[in-house]
């Protein structure tokens, strides 16, 4: 099968109702109050949505560079488009667009359950750093780490 072709697009108002889809597929909640907050905010916050030919949202991934730091916020893919790859695209370009707004690090924290996600970051090169105990409810918060100047090397 062959896949789509995708394109990265800032997140918008008009996208919310299908990231919203996807937020609660893959975390159980919604929260369209933060998200508009932080696509109003572009000089902490970059938000985009990975969008095919007919401009059907595949994901979606937030983050925020402050003080020379990037932190993934969120990232996700919708179940049916899991497995393709789309989740490392969008890792990889979060990770650029820290690097364009001077971050020197990138973080992120990951439900301690979630081994696809955990998977996909090791992979790409994040290691663990620390943990946060119950910060999920009974399960812990993998805190990771990246050093983008190290990589860029």
């Amino acid at each position: 099968m062959e896949q789509p072709n995708v394109r990265l697009e800032a997140m918008t108002e008009e996208s919310l109702d299908d990231v919203l889809k996807i937020q609660k597929e893959s975390f159980g909640k919604e929260s369209r109050s933060d998200f508009l907050n932080c696509i109003s905010r572009s000089e902490v916050y970059s938000y985009f949505v990975l969008v095919d030919e007919k401009k059907n949202v595949i994901g979606y991934y937030g983050t925020m560079n402050i003080s020379g730091d990037g932190e993934l916020l969120t990232i996700a893919v919708k179940t049916e488009h899991r497995g393709k790859g789309y989740g490392e695209l969008m890792l990889r370009s979060a990770v650029l667009s820290a690097a364009l707004k001077g971050s020197t690090k990138m973080f992120l924290e990951v439900d301690e359950t979630n081994k696809p996600a955990i998977g996909l970051y090791a992979k790409f090169g994040f290691v663990p750093i620390s943990k946060r105990e119950k910060y999920y409810g009974e399960n812990a918060a993998i805190i990771m780490e990246y050093d983008i100047e190290k990589n860029a090397k």
